[in-house]
């Protein structure tokens, strides 16, 4: 049974802007269980993520998280499951708040079915 540990660690060394709490450092980490390549397979991920307002570029962010901002930490839940070989049913779930300022939380749900040929 597949088992994935997995974290990053990631900050902006290029940073000019004048930020006195130096807000260009983020991480993430999660869990992965089960694989999803056959008929029958299915996969759970968990992932915690923390990304400060001058860590990434936002075009370079995940777009799910956060709506693809910075200056975001959250949670992100994905779930699948093979249908047929060919065929994958997946749903995702984001529960997203700022890092700084005010503190609303962003909720996203996803259902996806790709169908690889």
């Amino acid at each position: 049974f597949p088992v994935k540990v997995f974290s990053d660690i990631f900050t902006n060394l290029a940073d000019q802007t004048p930020d006195p709490d130096d807000r260009s450092f983020g991480y993430q980490y999660g869990l992965r269980l089960g694989e999803a390549k056959k008929k029958g397979g299915w996969e759970a991920l968990y992932y915690y993520g923390y990304i400060e307002a001058n860590t990434v570029v936002g075009a370079f962010a995940e777009s799910d998280f956060g709506a693809g901002h910075a200056n975001k930490r959250g949670s992100g839940i994905k779930l699948g499951y093979k249908l047929t070989d060919s065929l994958r049913l997946g749903f995702a779930g984001y529960f997203v708040n700022n890092v700084t300022g005010a503190d609303d939380e962003t909720r996203r749900f996803q259902t996806d079915l790709e169908w690889v040929f």
